[in-house]
């Protein structure tokens, strides 16, 4: 069955507001989210996406932009550009007693046991850090509730990509340039296979698959694709690589594809490794 290929046409660039955060020693980084949709409801086909682009750029630090690694809670980029120890924090009474308890059981005791970066200190919600030497990232949070403080978050060993955070109803979508049709430097045109990251039942997300998200500058060409989630029971046999074409109106040059949705890297490229 020949595959049918979906085109977009990029009329303009993608406007970029002016935010910024450090990323070590590289080039700051943008969170960039135009506010056009809500994001306290859950989204469906049809109704606009709005900007889910983490984009190196330079402009001026924003402290408040909130983006997630590898899951919530979400954090304010300025725990990004200053961490603290935690050794060096004053947290809320009661805060870490969950996420004690848990580094003293049989699970937690195999984890890192000191030397975490304080990421979020409120008093409602408190999230640590522990960067290894060969930056795999630990992350524990705790909040406050009715009973009394609560871990959330629990995880260790992945490398936490930062991102902004999806909207309830958007899922995560998958692409490669497509080696059946060679992006050529005079072309306008750009060819990928796009895979969305939902049980679907094996079926290809077709109008699912939101528009994608460009921004074209002088260095690299940003894609960022997302798809409407699919309602229902779903199972997961694998998905269909769908083909996607992007008309950017300008040739494409030597310029690199870059995904927008990883391209801030990971907490490692920003946190220095926990002291020993």
């Amino acid at each position: 069955m020949q595959q049918t290929r979906r085109h977009w046409f990029v009329a303009g660039l993608l406007a970029l507001s002016a935010v910024a955060f450090v990323c070590g020693s590289a080039a700051p980084v943008a969170v960039v989210d135009d506010g056009s949709t809500p994001h306290d409801r859950w989204l469906t086909q049809g109704d606009p996406v709005p900007n889910i682009m983490v984009l190196p750029t330079n402009g001026v630090y924003e402290p408040d932009v909130l983006v997630e690694c590898g899951g919530p809670p979400t954090f304010p980029a300025a725990a990004l550009r200053a961490p603290v120890l935690l050794s060096e924090s004053d947290v809320a009474d009661g805060a870490m007693v969950p996420l004690e308890e848990f580094l003293a059981s049989g699970e937690g005791g195999l984890w890192p046991q000191d030397s975490y970066w304080t990421f979020i200190n409120t008093d409602d919600v408190l999230m640590i850090v522990h960067i290894g030497a060969d930056g795999a990232a630990t992350t524990l949070a705790a909040e406050r509730t009715d009973s009394g403080w609560m871990a959330t978050r629990l995880a260790t060993g992945g490398s936490c990509p930062i991102q902004v955070p999806l909207p309830e109803g958007l899922g995560e979508v998958g692409w490669r340039e497509d080696p059946a049709t060679p992006n050529e430097p005079e072309s306008t045109l750009i060819a990928l296979l796009a895979t969305g990251r939902d049980c679907s039942s094996g079926h290809p997300m077709g109008d699912r698959l939101a528009p994608p998200q460009v921004v074209v500058t002088d260095d690299a060409i940003y894609v960022a694709l997302v798809q409407y989630r699919p309602t229902g029971t779903q199972e997961c046999p694998g998905n269909p690589e769908e083909a996607v074409t992007i008309n950017i109106n300008e040739p494409r040059g030597d310029r690199p594809l870059i995904n927008a949705r990883t391209a801030a890297g990971t907490l490692a490229d920003y946190v220095p490794v926990s002291p020993s």
